[in-house]
């Protein structure tokens, strides 16, 4: 468990401008990300059989039924006067969060009270994301310390759970990949076609589309996928993109990143399964590699 400091992220609006000056025509070749085009039957195959499953709560018992889809594949939750319509392409996600995650009681009721709230949360979202990645990072930077400080407040309410559990040594570190990511973003000295990457990452972080949906998950559990998608962008910094100088000099742990991301990523695949880990992965490569917006 690493040691807590102080992540100051230091983001200020001068900052952000010059980074979409310097890397903005990089990022408005790129869709905003909406993250629904993960492979879910995959991750929930992984969850099922990875070490992840030991973590969650059995769904045995009474769970809430769903709407049906309509014939233009929404799922439409009728409450009273008003409803929420969950557009087709995040049917799959909404499914899937649905028949993996919670808690089944005799209190079903609630417990369906708060996935109606978080749908509700994901359909506003969906409501209003940009066109393109540049448009959607200045808002996620502007906001990136609230974000932050929920992650601590979390992570260290989370601390001696971590502690017991060497499952969970790598996940300590999220609050600090974070932090990592944002100063990468706004670092002059970062080339901008790496800032694609990074951009990804800060925006998934903070998202309410999870692999592992924290407002369902009140474990430091819910962080494990956002340290995977961490260590994808991580990755790409590997060897000479960034120099040692620029991560020592925003790299915020007390200990130094390791040698390579394998170090890491080795016991988030025994955690949550190869198939999840690849899911996630091929996800991102994917998005990386479609420039459908402008010139190539």
């Amino acid at each position: 468990m690493p040691k807590k400091i102080d992540l100051e992220l230091e983001i200020t609006e001068e900052k952000i401008a010059a980074m979409l000056e310097s890397a903005g025509k990089e990022l408005e070749h790129h869709e905003a990300l909406d993250f629904s085009g993960f492979n879910f039957e995959a991750i929930r195959q992984s969850i099922a059989e990875a070490k992840v499953s030991q973590y969650l709560p059995s769904r045995e018992g009474k769970v809430p039924k769903l709407p049906e889809t309509s014939e233009s594949g929404e799922i439409v939750f009728d409450m009273g006067p008003a409803s929420i319509s969950i557009p087709a392409s995040y049917a799959p996600y909404v499914r899937y969060v649905h028949e993996v995650f919670g808690t089944p009681s005799d209190e079903a009721d609630v417990e369906f009270g708060v996935a109606l709230k978080y749908f509700h949360t994901l359909r506003q979202w969906v409501g209003n994301l940009p066109g393109t990645l540049r448009d959607q990072i200045g808002d996620f930077l502007r906001n990136a310390g609230e974000v932050q400080d929920e992650m601590e407040r979390r992570m260290e309410s989370y601390a001696d759970v971590m502690a017991d559990d060497p499952n969970f040594e790598v996940v300590a570190h999220v609050p600090y990949m974070y932090a990592y990511l944002c100063r990468l973003m706004v670092d002059p000295g970062v080339p901008a076609e790496v800032k694609v990457d990074i951009a990804m990452g800060i925006v998934y972080f903070a998202s309410p589309v999870d692999v592992l949906p924290e407002a369902f998950i009140d474990h430091p559990l819910a962080f494990a996928d956002d340290a995977c998608v961490a260590l994808w962008v991580l990755k790409d910094l590997e060897g000479n993109v960034v120099t040692k100088e620029t991560i020592e000099e925003n790299w915020p742990g007390e200990a130094p990143l390791p040698a390579s991301t394998e170090v890491w990523e080795k016991p988030l695949r025994e955690l949550l399964g190869e198939d999840l880990v690849d899911a996630v992965n091929t996800y991102f490569a994917l998005k990386r590699g479609r420039r459908t917006i402008g010139p190539r």
